[in-house]
Parts: structure tokens; sequence; C-alpha cells
């Protein structure tokens, strides 16, 4: 769900960056579109970067399957842990029979998981614009300062 929501996401930017292009195409813009694909480029790493930190605090392996986990344990999670402060997550959800509301408070799993998309989605936009800024910039340094467009009929002369 988290790759097709991602895919119609960079869909969207891709064609508003290219009706933008079509806009802003001249060699006096090439410099915005650098900057923009340099900052992008930034924002991009800063997102992965948190997304895998965050991979390996909030989640964790069960049952073969990368779960999201919380941050706040249950009453019940905690009072185990107090009376075993060796325990790990995997025994907190074995000791739970896999049902991890019994193991995290509700409100902690859906807040560590929006964390988790907000900084994926950030990481692939960010890459998104960066690649399309950078091509928009090649595409206005390439065009020649000093040439002149030829008019519609005169274009259509040389076919």
């Amino acid at each position: 769900m988290l790759a097709a929501f991602a895919g119609f996401v960079v869909a969207v930017l891709t064609g508003l960056i290219l009706v933008a292009g079509r806009e802003w195409n001249g060699p006096q813009h090439a410099w915005a579109w650098g900057t923009c694909s340099a900052l992008s480029l930034v924002l991009s790493i800063t997102g992965f970067l948190t997304y895998n930190y965050l991979i390996g605090k909030w989640t964790t392996i069960y049952d073969n399957q990368r779960i999201v986990i919380g941050s706040a344990l249950t009453p019940i999670a905690q009072e185990a842990v107090n009376h075993n402060p060796g325990m790990t997550i995997e025994q907190l959800i074995f000791d739970a029979d896999g049902r991890f509301d019994l193991v995290w408070m509700r409100d902690s799993v859906l807040y560590n998981a929006m964390y988790l998309l907000a900084a994926y989605m950030i990481a692939v936009i960010s890459l998104t614009i960066c690649l399309l800024s950078l091509l928009h910039a090649f595409n206005c340094r390439g065009r020649n300062k000093g040439a002149v467009r030829p008019q519609k009929d005169e274009a259509a002369s040389y076919s």
C-alpha cells in the first residue's frame, strides 16, 4: 500500500514539475532548477537516513514479518518488564501470544507508523524533485542564449 501511494504521489508530482518546466525553461532559470535539485537532494538524504534509523528503532521481526512497534508499553507489558528487566521485545510479543495490543499502546504504534510513512515519503518525493529539477537545469543550460526560435509556419516548411 505504501509503495502504491508513493508511486501515485510521484506521478502527480512529475506532471506538476513538467508543467513548471515548460513555463520556466530559459537559460536564466537554470540556476533556480539547480538550486531546487541540490536542496531536494539534501532533503532526500535526510529523509532516507531518518527512515532507516526509525526502521531500526520502531520495528521488529515477528513471524518472519517486519512490524511497527510502539514506544509506550501497556500497563500489563510494563509490569512484565518491571519483573524481568532483561526481557526483550521478542519475549514480550511471545508472552502476549502475538497480540501486539497487549504489549504497546495503540496510539504509540500509530504515531510511530505515521512518522515512518512521513520519512519514507519525504525521501521518495524529494528524490523525484531532485532528479526532475536536475533534468530541467540541464535543459535550460543547454539552450543557446542567442538563438531565435523559428515561427510556427517556418518550422512547418522544414519538414
